[in-house]
């Protein structure tokens, strides 16, 4: 058959009419593409299993009529095709043109060069790239007058992501007209990839790309600010293509009759960013406007929130009973009666023992009651047999043998409750990956460990099914309401006299879209509903307990009596405010005024706007620089919004916008052209060169540098107005007592920026608004109806499963992570006193200090001794006699027990989202499986049998100092790298690893002994050796040696 377009590499690869939609396809199931069979029917008679027939007729599409009580809209959104439009960029004519989507597929394993960067043109190594944005975004000639959001961090992340897998020696260069990482951490993120990712970055226009005159590359003409011609060759350009309406959008949205908007997306009410005209249709991520990830998560959040209002006000949700707790049958006075099942999925186990060999095996454990084959457990077919199978034997434990563990991780769930076993007794092995030719050994581990399960059911404990908001702006009013509304009681604690929060001094949305309507609707709705409890000129001044049974005390000012209150969830709505500067003259001048203050003169009427002749109005006021080196978001929109009124009150009055960035993300984007059109002027600055302001008794003077004239301007203007970003507001007193993380400059801290936007990592605490991150109102509405969804899923239930009790310390393994003294209600603190021990603060995170920086201590020995470097003895040798640790790496896994070293190294590494750094070693998963478990066995990398001999070290000085140079900078760069990540203080972190570990120096005094600039110049080796993220020097190393810091 004929070779067509592979759709999955976006037409940069070919495949047959039988293929396979993905590589990673689970099950792995080919499937036949009917528009490019051509019926000979060959593969009927080719296949062994008869699972193929070819119809007599092309399937003709059906209908189906369904019943819903809301219908949610996440179409998300197609792509810009250069090809179709100007197309100056050679697009579709030149190979080495592509888009960003496509350069996705070029590097990636699966794509059509495996992962290898090359040139589609000739196959050659591809050395140096561009990257151009805004390609059909911001262009008013192709309709997208919009910034599509998201290309710019795509860039960046692409540019990154290419150091990262190909070395520093390709040169990576962005060509940009405003680099817009205005998300949470982003700005952080661009300035990282300029200063440790060495990726440059161009602000100009690019002219147009042709072939380079010498035949071998691309020719780019670009025009800088200044207007200078520059001519640069590079081997492949990469185009930011913006966004577009999904297809059939429009076609949709007549049917549904909803509105959309000027260029195709579906129209959302003012401010309410999920809701359409429609009640009961409602908008997720992108199908109604352009966003990322993480607020596309938010978004569906929201639109889920609204989906469920509608349900619940229509009576719906009284059909349907609380989701109940699972039942498990109790099997804790029952000897361990163990199935195993083992996938057989085509030739898995092709070159393994046979059947019968494997049976055997296994089945010399009398804990083991039968061993059955199934072939495909991945598939729907093959999990029924495998249930039917389990009900019928009933067994109190199982194991699963199969290629793939992770597919079945929402499986089991599901299985323990048809089976009434509890998940926790099912162990999922791989025998594909790890030991093909012999999958015994990683069954008998598994075998081992279901047999040393406790099969304990965990308790149940009732829900305070009511919850907590704390701050009473529209972020808090918004999820109050909507839990309220759900039918749970709220107790919303604002700490001013009046709810509103930022509410109460703004007059209108850049959209035009009137506030304080709004905000007294919002605000009556509150204060009339039967099941919001409102406190106002409060304070929480104390949270403790965990999910569904949280205490918190409040103080009122007016009531000397605290009161407490017993919630199951927690809302963090606190907000945040205007940052206060003293920068460019505020304070010392009535003309210099900042956004605030000039939106609350526009609302009073006290600006008089036609007594201005010049407003010239300065963005990133001690904002995108430390110590507030983050974007605030909002304020270049709020420069636009006043900006263009200032313009229809007084078309005769001259603004001017210093900026660094316009940050008209989105819609705004037509807001910014629309602000030119009215003749206001846009300067950039750079942050090393900002403005100055001058001020005199009758007037205010400000010069800036003018890119394009390429001189100093002076502006004599009768009004400054000073953007000076957001700062949030959290209460100490909370972060101190519930347990709530916050980040580095000072906002909550999610429990993963993407996938759970919204949640603490304390589970049952979740966050909205500004207090969140940087955001408008619709925003902040958004974020809060994901918080209080998120929240509902906890309310909805009346009890919920306890975790495991641990009733008992190990002195030996103790590594002073603290977690038992903020949970134990005994006072445990006064127990760790008397053992003599000293305490550090850590943040929670897998591993906490201890053990995530001690895992180079383990995993680079072991990589080592692979390689052939050395041998065990002389490994631990040096570690000990040179390096000054009291065990060496060997022979402290061999004492700890391989069962438990390995099994940290694998929670780190899959708590870490499998980051390369914690990459468990098979060489320590194969004595696991074999049952050398070290010093408990008798046998681990060391031979502890009666008579055996201790093997002896090579005594070599040089190859030593080699062994220990690489093995304490792997160490001091996870050190550096959880401070950097604010784990915990330099001071503890040294504390914790010399006095819970006994190593012979705190790992950053080690650092700064060695010298930062040794450390680095020795990781950035082993990284160019290898080319590994396991080799990565964290970001503070680099940044530290750069401004010559140590860290005592």
């Amino acid at each position: 058959p004929e070779e067509i377009s592979d759709i999955f590499n976006l037409g940069l690869s070919s495949r047959k009419a039988i293929y396979l939609p993905v590589p990673h396809n689970i099950p792995n199931t080919y499937m036949i593409d009917p528009d490019a069979c051509t019926k000979c029917g060959d593969c009927v008679d080719a296949c062994p299993s008869k699972a193929i027939t070819i119809p007599e007729q092309d399937l003709a599409p059906t209908e189906i009529e369904m019943t819903a009580g809301a219908i949610v809209l996440s179409g998300g959104t197609s792509y810009y095709n250069p090809a179709t439009g100007k197309d100056t960029y050679g697009y579709a004519q030149l190979p080495d043109v592509v888009t960003s989507r496509e350069f996705e597929r070029l590097i990636s394993g699966t794509g059509p060069s495996c992962g290898q960067l090359l040139k589609p043109s000739d196959g050659k190594a591809v050395k140096k790239i561009a990257w151009f944005q805004c390609v059909g975004s911001r262009d008013t000639q192709d309709n997208a007058e919009f910034c599509s959001s998201v290309c710019c961090m795509h860039a960046i992340k692409e540019a990154r992501l290419t150091k990262e897998k190909y070395g520093n020696d390709v040169e990576t260069t962005i060509f940009y007209m405003d680099m817009r990482a205005f998300g949470k951490s982003f700005h952080r993120y661009r300035e990282e990839a300029d200063n440790d990712y060495n990726i440059r970055f161009e602000r100009s226009r690019i002219h147009s790309v042709t072939p380079s005159t010498g035949g071998d590359g691309l020719e780019v003409i670009q025009v800088k600010t200044n207007g200078e011609r520059l001519v640069e060759n590079f081997d492949m350009i990469v185009l930011s293509v913006g966004q577009r309406p999904a297809d059939g959008t429009k076609d949709l949205a007549e049917r549904l009759e909803i509105p959309v908007n000027a260029w195709g997306f579906c129209q959302p009410i003012p401010l309410h960013p999920s809701q359409t005209e429609r009640e009961g249709i409602v908008i997720s991520g992108s199908y109604g406007g352009l966003q990322d990830i993480s607020e596309s998560i938010i978004q569906a959040g929201s639109a889920s929130l609204n989906a469920s209002m509608v349900i619940h006000q229509t009576g719906g949700s009284e059909l349907l009973e609380m989701e109940a707790v699972d039942e498990y049958r109790n099997v804790v006075g029952e000897l361990p009666n163990i199935l195993v099942a083992i996938c057989i999925c085509g030739d898995t186990l092709k070159e393994t023992p046979d059947k019968d060999q494997i049976t055997n095996a296994l089945m010399d454990d009398p804990t083991v009651s039968r061993v059955v084959f199934i072939d495909q457990t991945c598939t729907a077919e093959g999990w029924d047999k495998l249930t039917e199978l389990l009900t019928s034997e009933n067994p109190n434990r199982i194991l699963i043998g199969a290629c793939m563990p992770h597919v079945y991780d929402r499986k089991l769930k599901e299985l323990g409750r048809k089976i009434k076993l509890n998940p926790s007794l099912v162990e999922v092995v791989d025998i594909r990956t790890s030991s093909l030719s012999n999958p015994i050994n990683s069954l008998k581990a598994g075998i081992t460990k279901l047999k040393r399960i406790d099969p304990e059911i965990p308790a149940l404990m009732p829900i305070k099914q009511s919850a907590l908001v704390i701050g009473g702006g529209i972020a808090g009013m918004t999820a109050g309401l909507a839990i309220a509304d759900h039918g749970f009681e709220v107790d919303l604690v604002e700490k001013e006299k009046l709810l509103g929060g930022n509410l109460n001094w703004l007059d209108r949305t850049l959209d035009g879209d009137e506030i304080e309507p709004f905000l007294k609707d919002t605000v009556a709705r509150v204060m009339d509903h039967s099941n919001i409890t409102v406190h106002t000129e409060s304070k929480i001044v104390d949270t403790i307990g965990h999910v569904g049974r949280f205490m918190s005390v409040i103080n009122n000012e007016d009531n000397p009596d605290p009161s407490v209150i017993n919630h199951g969830i927690v809302i963090l709505a606190t907000g945040g405010i205007e940052s206060e500067t003293t920068s460019f003259e505020h304070h010392n001048s009535d003309a210099v005024v900042t956004q605030k203050e000039l939106d609350q003169n526009i609302k009073n009427g006290s600006l008089k706007t036609e007594n201005l002749n010049s407003v010239v109005m300065i963005q990133c006021v001690d904002s995108r620089q430390e110590p507030r080196n983050y974007c605030s978001r909002v304020c270049c929109a709020s420069a636009l919004k006043n900006a263009l009124h200032l313009k229809e009150k007084n078309p005769d009055v001259s603004v001017v916008v210093l900026y660094r960035d316009l940050m008209a993300y989105g819609y705004s984007e037509s807001y910014y052209s629309k602000a030119r059109k009215a003749g206001v002027l846009f300067i950039p600055y750079q942050v090393d060169e900002p403005p100055e302001v001058t001020t005199f008794e009758d007037s205010v003077v400000v010069s800036s540098f003018e890119p394009v004239l390429g001189k100093k301007l002076e502006i004599e203007a009768d009004l400054v107005v000073l953007a000076t970003g957001i700062v949030p507001v959290i209460p100490e007193e909370i972060i101190d007592t519930a347990g709530i993380k916050i980040d580095q400059d000072g906002f909550f801290q999610e429990a993963e920026s993407k996938w759970r936007p919204v949640d603490s990592i304390k589970e049952g605490i979740f966050a909205c608004g500004i207090v969140h991150s940087a955001r408008n109102i619709k925003e902040s509405i958004a974020s809060a109806e994901a918080a209080a969804q998120r929240a509902l899923r906890i309310l909805n239930n009346k009890e919920t499963a306890a975790g495991g009790i641990v009733a008992e310390v190990r002195h030996s393994l103790c590594a002073l992570c603290e977690r038992c003294i903020a949970t134990c209600p005994y006072e445990a603190r006064s127990i760790i006193d008397s053992w003599k021990k000293v305490t550090v603060m850590a943040k929670d995170t897998p591993g906490f200090i201890v053990n995530r920086v001690a895992r180079p201590f383990y995993g680079e020995a072991i990589r080592i001794l692979e390689e052939g470097v050395a041998d065990i003895a002389t490994i631990d040798w040096a570690m000990k006699e040179i390096g000054g640790f009291r065990m060496g790496p060997f022979e402290l896994t061999d004492y700890i027990g391989h069962d438990v070293n390995y099994v940290v190294t694998e929670t780190v590494f899959k708590e870490f989202f499998y980051d390369t750094r914690y990459k468990p070693s098979f060489s320590q998963k194969r004595l696991l499986e074999a049952g050398r478990l070290g010093r408990k066995s008798g046998h681990g990398f060391y031979d502890y049998s009666e008579g055996a001999v201790k093997p002896e070290p090579t005594t070599d000085i040089a190859l030593g100092t080699k062994i220990v140079d690489r093995v304490v900078a792997m160490l001091i760069n996870e050190a550096i790298d959880a401070f950097f990540l604010n784990i915990a203080s330099a001071k503890d972190i040294d504390l914790a690893m010399t006095k819970g570990v006994n190593y012979p120096k705190g790992l950053l005094a080690w650092a700064d002994e060695k010298g930062l600039d040794t450390v680095l110049a020795q990781l950035e080796e082993l990284y160019n050796d290898y080319c590994e993220d396991r080799y990565r020097p964290s970001p503070l190393l680099r940044k530290m040696v750069r401004e010559q810091k140590n860290f005592f």
